[in-house]
């Protein structure tokens, strides 16, 4: 348990500072691209993101449900409870908001879809950064000091 825990811990931190990569860096040199090739981009970017940001963000929601059944001692239910609600927020934000829009974007730049693109994200960043916190609360609860 303490070992799925700690796998969880990786993937929750590895989250956050690629969110947070998207949120200042990423998402914002969008406009530098070019209207020429942006719709390019675009599509090659959304197939790229599938091991760097899909496949983990899928991991830590999952991960946060398991998290409720196999809590190591120490981790107590109302953080595992606010962790996966962390996780529903998230993935919520990811299908209501930002994977419309980055598919809405392929078709080629678009300031306003952007400009609402960094909003969902904000909400992912601040979702993952809040779990990141709870983590490594957690963390420090667990390890002897």
């Amino acid at each position: 348990m303490l070992a799925f825990f700690l796998a969880y811990a990786a993937v929750c931190l590895y989250n956050t500072g690629n969110n947070w990569s998207l949120q200042l860096v990423h998402y914002p040199l969008y406009a530098l691209v070019g209207e020429a090739t942006f719709g390019a981009y675009m599509a090659r970017q959304n197939r790229l993101e599938t091991v760097p940001a899909i496949i983990p963000g899928a991991a830590q929601f999952v991960m946060g449900f398991v998290l409720l059944a196999v809590r190591p001692a120490g981790v107590p239910l109302g953080a595992a409870v606010a962790g996966a609600a962390l996780n529903v927020v998230v993935i919520a934000a990811t299908v209501i908001w930002a994977a419309r829009l980055n598919v809405r974007l392929e078709r080629g730049f678009d300031p306003a879809a952007l400009t609402v693109l960094l909003r969902a994200n904000l909400v992912r960043a601040l979702c993952y950064t809040a779990q990141a916190g709870l983590i490594l609360w957690l963390l420090y609860r667990l390890i002897p000091h």
